[in-house]
């Protein structure tokens, strides 16, 4: 059975330094948030603009079977260009759209979700980053390249 997704663990280590570093998402780590990244290879674009990532939030029905709450889906055919650094944000940017909404108490999750870009995006990265953080750089980034990046 083929498949177009395929599940990574190239971003793991950048996943976890993301989490631990960026205040703006501890809540993730103190709620525990599952996330896991895959590789496609469906080219996807929007607004004419090449789409690095993008996040799903696995459905009520498969959160239990899969062990997951999230998935962030990266487009391998629109990496051309994008260094490791620029991924990173990338995937940076998705987690960012992660809403969790606690119960009245604050003891719980009542449920996640997913929200919107403050603007084009989201002001934190346009702030630290810059509004071209995505721009193509020189060469193709390859799995080499990753695997360089990750050791």
């Amino acid at each position: 059975m083929k498949t177009d997704y395929i599940t990574t663990t190239d971003w793991d280590e950048d996943l976890l330094d993301l989490l631990e570093e960026k205040e703006s998402l501890s809540r993730l780590q103190h709620w525990a948030v599952r996330i896991q990244i895959v590789y496609t290879e469906k080219a996807k674009k929007k607004n004419g603009k090449p789409v690095i990532a993008e996040i799903e939030r696995v459905p009520d029905l498969y959160r239990e079977i899969a062990l997951l709450d999230y998935v962030i889906s990266i487009h391998k055919p629109n990496l051309t260009g994008l260094n490791h650094e620029q991924v990173r944000i990338a995937i940076f940017e998705q987690l960012l759209k992660i809403k969790i909404e606690e119960t009245s108490d604050g003891t719980d999750v009542s449920d996640y979700a997913l929200r919107g870009y403050d603007y084009e995006g989201f002001k934190e990265i346009i702030d630290e980053y810059g509004a071209d953080w995505a721009e193509p750089w020189s060469r193709q980034m390859t799995l080499d390249d990753m695997e360089d990046a990750n050791e």
